[in-house]
Protein backbone atom coordinates (compact mmCIF):
# COMPACT_ATOMS: atom_id res chain seq x y z
CA UNK A 1 0.00 0.00 0.00
CA UNK A 2 2.85 2.95 0.68
CA UNK A 3 4.81 1.37 -2.54
CA UNK A 4 1.32 2.00 -4.51
CA UNK A 5 0.88 5.56 -2.84
CA UNK A 6 3.98 6.15 -3.14
CA UNK A 7 4.10 6.30 -7.13
CA UNK A 8 0.78 7.53 -7.42
CA UNK A 9 2.01 10.18 -5.49
CA UNK A 10 4.44 11.12 -8.03
CA UNK A 11 2.55 10.49 -10.89
CA UNK A 12 0.16 13.36 -10.03
CA UNK A 13 2.56 15.51 -9.28
CA UNK A 14 4.03 14.96 -12.87
CA UNK A 15 7.79 13.54 -12.16
CA UNK A 16 9.48 10.87 -13.67
CA UNK A 17 9.74 7.30 -12.41
CA UNK A 18 11.94 4.88 -14.33
CA UNK A 19 12.65 1.59 -13.13
CA UNK A 20 16.28 1.13 -13.01
CA UNK A 21 18.16 -1.24 -14.59
CA UNK A 22 19.68 -2.97 -11.99
CA UNK A 23 23.43 -4.26 -12.12
CA UNK A 24 26.09 -6.17 -9.73
CA UNK A 25 29.68 -3.93 -10.36
CA UNK A 26 28.60 -2.70 -13.78
CA UNK A 27 27.74 0.93 -14.09
CA UNK A 28 25.87 3.54 -11.73
CA UNK A 29 24.26 6.68 -12.68
CA UNK A 30 21.15 9.02 -12.66
CA UNK A 31 20.06 11.30 -15.29
CA UNK A 32 17.76 13.74 -13.35
CA UNK A 33 17.38 12.45 -10.08
CA UNK A 34 14.89 14.09 -7.85
CA UNK A 35 14.95 14.49 -4.18
CA UNK A 36 11.86 12.30 -2.85
CA UNK A 37 11.66 14.72 0.65
CA UNK A 38 11.54 17.43 -1.37
CA UNK A 39 9.04 15.96 -3.99
CA UNK A 40 6.77 15.05 -1.96
CA UNK A 41 6.83 18.08 0.98
CA UNK A 42 6.30 20.76 -1.76
CA UNK A 43 3.07 21.67 -3.18
CA UNK A 44 4.84 22.37 -6.43
CA UNK A 45 6.96 19.79 -6.67
CA UNK A 46 8.10 20.78 -10.35
CA UNK A 47 10.22 23.62 -8.48
CA UNK A 48 12.65 21.11 -7.18
CA UNK A 49 15.74 20.93 -9.39
CA UNK A 50 17.43 17.47 -10.43
CA UNK A 51 20.99 15.98 -10.67
CA UNK A 52 22.78 14.00 -12.61
CA UNK A 53 25.26 11.92 -11.02
CA UNK A 54 27.45 9.52 -12.36
CA UNK A 55 29.07 6.50 -9.58
CA UNK A 56 30.84 4.52 -11.57
CA UNK A 57 33.98 6.03 -10.59
CA UNK A 58 33.18 4.94 -7.16
CA UNK A 59 34.19 8.04 -5.16
CA UNK A 60 32.90 11.82 -5.25
CA UNK A 61 33.46 14.90 -3.87
CA UNK A 62 30.54 17.21 -3.09
CA UNK A 63 32.18 20.78 -2.62
CA UNK A 64 29.97 24.24 -2.40
CA UNK A 65 28.69 27.14 -0.28
CA UNK A 66 26.24 26.56 2.42
CA UNK A 67 22.72 26.08 1.43
CA UNK A 68 23.16 25.20 -2.17
CA UNK A 69 21.91 21.44 -1.84
CA UNK A 70 24.84 19.53 -1.18
CA UNK A 71 22.62 17.38 1.40
CA UNK A 72 19.65 17.32 -0.60
CA UNK A 73 21.92 15.70 -3.54
CA UNK A 74 23.25 12.85 -0.98
CA UNK A 75 19.76 12.32 0.45
CA UNK A 76 18.34 12.11 -2.90
CA UNK A 77 20.81 9.06 -3.38
CA UNK A 78 20.33 7.48 -0.71
CA UNK A 79 17.07 7.61 -1.36
CA UNK A 80 16.58 6.10 -4.84
CA UNK A 81 19.38 3.16 -3.70
CA UNK A 82 16.83 2.00 -1.18
CA UNK A 83 13.92 2.11 -3.64
CA UNK A 84 15.63 0.95 -5.96
CA UNK A 85 16.90 -2.18 -4.25
CA UNK A 86 13.07 -2.23 -3.14
CA UNK A 87 12.32 -2.88 -6.34
CA UNK A 88 9.93 0.69 -7.06
CA UNK A 89 10.79 2.77 -9.54
CA UNK A 90 13.36 5.77 -8.74
CA UNK A 91 12.22 9.43 -9.40
CA UNK A 92 14.58 10.24 -12.02
CA UNK A 93 14.47 10.31 -16.25
CA UNK A 94 17.15 7.33 -16.20
CA UNK A 95 19.07 5.43 -13.70
CA UNK A 96 21.38 2.42 -13.54
CA UNK A 97 21.50 1.29 -10.14
CA UNK A 98 24.24 -1.27 -8.70
CA UNK A 99 22.87 -3.72 -5.78
CA UNK A 100 24.37 -2.69 -2.78
CA UNK A 101 25.10 -4.90 0.50
CA UNK A 102 24.74 -1.64 2.55
CA UNK A 103 23.84 2.02 2.88
CA UNK A 104 25.62 3.69 5.58
CA UNK A 105 25.14 7.03 6.26
CA UNK A 106 27.16 9.90 8.49
CA UNK A 107 25.30 13.10 8.84
CA UNK A 108 27.30 15.10 11.43
CA UNK A 109 25.12 18.16 11.18
CA UNK A 110 22.10 16.00 12.08
CA UNK A 111 23.82 15.66 15.77
CA UNK A 112 22.12 17.04 18.28
CA UNK A 113 22.97 15.81 21.67
CA UNK A 114 26.16 18.76 22.21
CA UNK A 115 25.73 21.64 22.95
CA UNK A 116 27.26 24.74 20.92
CA UNK A 117 31.06 25.18 21.26
CA UNK A 118 31.30 21.91 22.22
CA UNK A 119 33.71 20.77 19.24
CA UNK A 120 36.06 18.45 20.76
CA UNK A 121 32.90 16.31 22.05
CA UNK A 122 31.47 16.24 18.71
CA UNK A 123 34.43 15.29 17.14
CA UNK A 124 34.96 12.13 19.37
CA UNK A 125 31.64 10.81 18.69
CA UNK A 126 32.25 11.26 14.97
CA UNK A 127 35.41 9.23 15.33
CA UNK A 128 33.68 6.95 17.72
CA UNK A 129 30.52 6.53 14.44
CA UNK A 130 33.05 6.29 11.84
CA UNK A 131 35.35 3.26 13.76
CA UNK A 132 31.86 1.38 14.63
CA UNK A 133 30.64 1.71 10.93
CA UNK A 134 34.21 0.29 9.46
CA UNK A 135 33.82 -2.33 11.68
CA UNK A 136 30.78 -3.71 9.98
CA UNK A 137 30.82 -2.69 6.41
CA UNK A 138 31.28 -5.04 3.80
CA UNK A 139 32.07 -4.91 0.15
CA UNK A 140 29.98 -3.31 -2.28
CA UNK A 141 28.26 -1.44 -0.08
CA UNK A 142 27.23 2.59 -0.55
CA UNK A 143 29.06 5.00 1.87
CA UNK A 144 27.14 8.75 2.35
CA UNK A 145 29.05 11.63 4.48
CA UNK A 146 27.81 14.63 5.58
CA UNK A 147 30.50 17.34 6.89
CA UNK A 148 32.36 14.89 8.88
CA UNK A 149 35.36 16.52 10.82
CA UNK A 150 34.31 20.00 10.02
CA UNK A 151 34.59 21.12 14.16
CA UNK A 152 38.86 20.16 14.24
CA UNK A 153 41.63 22.00 13.06
CA UNK A 154 41.56 22.08 8.91
CA UNK A 155 44.55 20.56 7.89
CA UNK A 156 43.63 17.70 10.89
CA UNK A 157 40.26 17.37 9.50
CA UNK A 158 41.54 17.17 6.02
CA UNK A 159 44.09 14.51 6.83
CA UNK A 160 42.37 12.23 8.51
CA UNK A 161 39.24 11.88 6.35
CA UNK A 162 41.53 11.71 3.21
CA UNK A 163 42.74 8.36 4.82
CA UNK A 164 39.39 7.13 5.21
CA UNK A 165 38.40 7.83 2.36
CA UNK A 166 41.31 5.83 0.31
CA UNK A 167 40.61 3.29 3.12
CA UNK A 168 36.69 3.14 1.79
CA UNK A 169 38.29 2.47 -1.93
CA UNK A 170 40.93 -0.01 -0.61
CA UNK A 171 41.53 -3.22 -1.82
CA UNK A 172 39.79 -5.14 1.69
CA UNK A 173 36.46 -2.59 1.59
CA UNK A 174 35.98 -1.81 -1.86
CA UNK A 175 33.03 0.55 -1.31
CA UNK A 176 31.36 3.57 -3.04
CA UNK A 177 31.07 6.71 -1.40
CA UNK A 178 29.86 10.39 -1.66
CA UNK A 179 31.38 12.92 0.58
CA UNK A 180 29.88 15.98 0.95
CA UNK A 181 32.40 18.45 2.60
CA UNK A 182 34.21 21.73 3.18
CA UNK A 183 37.51 20.56 3.22
CA UNK A 184 38.62 21.15 -0.23
CA UNK A 185 42.14 20.27 -0.05
CA UNK A 186 41.16 16.96 0.04
CA UNK A 187 40.44 17.78 -3.87
CA UNK A 188 43.55 17.69 -4.32
CA UNK A 189 45.22 15.27 -1.95
CA UNK A 190 42.62 12.65 -3.94
CA UNK A 191 43.23 14.18 -7.49
CA UNK A 192 42.88 11.11 -9.73
CA UNK A 193 41.23 9.08 -7.10
CA UNK A 194 37.87 10.66 -7.00
CA UNK A 195 35.41 12.53 -8.80
CA UNK A 196 34.91 16.16 -8.00
CA UNK A 197 31.11 17.64 -7.96
CA UNK A 198 30.97 21.37 -7.37
CA UNK A 199 27.29 23.23 -6.24
CA UNK A 200 26.55 26.05 -9.00
CA UNK A 201 25.76 29.26 -8.30
CA UNK A 202 23.24 32.24 -9.60
CA UNK A 203 20.35 31.44 -11.56
CA UNK A 204 21.61 27.55 -11.24
CA UNK A 205 21.31 27.24 -7.35
CA UNK A 206 20.38 23.98 -6.07
CA UNK A 207 22.59 22.74 -9.42
CA UNK A 208 25.69 20.40 -8.70
CA UNK A 209 27.95 19.86 -12.20
CA UNK A 210 31.45 18.09 -12.48
CA UNK A 211 34.48 19.76 -12.16
CA UNK A 212 36.89 18.47 -14.73
CA UNK A 213 40.14 21.35 -14.00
Amino acid sequence: EAAAAYVNAMRAKRLPLCYPTLTCGGPAHYEELYDLYLCASYYDAGAVVPNDVDLSHGGILVTGANNTGKTVFLRSVGTAQLLAQAGLPVIARNAAVRMRSGVFSLYAAAEKEFTEGNDAGRFEQEVRLVAEMLDVIKPGALVLLNELFQTTAYAEGAEGLCGILRYLRSEPVGVDYIAVTHLTDLVYMLAGETVHMRTLEGEMLYKLAKVTD
